[in-house]
């Protein structure tokens, strides 16, 4: 029904269930024995919450510390973005990554919706609010311009949740 708006909240919807889906099957293939929760509470959780608790599943080293003005022990804070197109005729398609001000380090998942692909980055937050760029009509990232390689591409992003999730990946400054 148009009043509803019914497109608009059904894209919400599929990349909702995309986003704790994949966030679901990392805590439970990471998960320890006794680990609190089941699959179907998780499922009640924000994607937020859940890529908190992934990170907490993977990085055993690390305990969730909320309120602190970071998310896990290691100092580190998480954010989930998603891209989105960002002008009137759709020219500039982007994942923003902001609230990162007063704080140490910014672990990120970005999620893309054409290709629904997941991007996983680890940087310092020298970098603060930025955006991570996509094709607006294929969904690829944007890594190069003719200025040269996108700096969040080419020196912050890791090749997998557990990558990230573990600081494996070594950033350059």
């Amino acid at each position: 029904m148009k009043r509803y708006k019914k497109e608009w909240y059904d894209k919400r919807v599929k990349q909702n269930k995309i986003i704790k889906t994949h966030l679901i099957n990392i805590i439970n293939q990471h998960k320890e024995s006794e680990f609190p929760w089941s699959s179907e509470d998780l499922v009640h959780l924000n994607y937020e919450d859940l890529f908190e608790i992934a990170v907490a599943a993977v990085n055993k080293e690390h305990e969730i510390v909320l309120g602190e003005g970071q998310d896990w022990s290691c100092g580190r804070d998480g954010k989930v973005s998603i891209a989105r197109y960002n002008s009137i005729n759709n020219a500039t398609y982007s994942a923003g990554i902001t609230g990162c001000k007063n704080k140490k380090h910014i672990l990120a998942l970005v999620y893309e919706g054409i290709q629904e692909k997941f991007y996983y980055f680890s940087f310092p937050v020298s970098l603060n609010e930025h955006t991570v760029p996509f094709d607006p009509t294929t969904g690829d990232p944007i890594r190069y311009t003719s200025r040269g390689a996108q700096r969040m591409w080419q020196y912050y992003e890791c090749p997998t949740f557990e990558d990230m999730a573990l600081i494996i990946h070594q950033n350059i400054t």
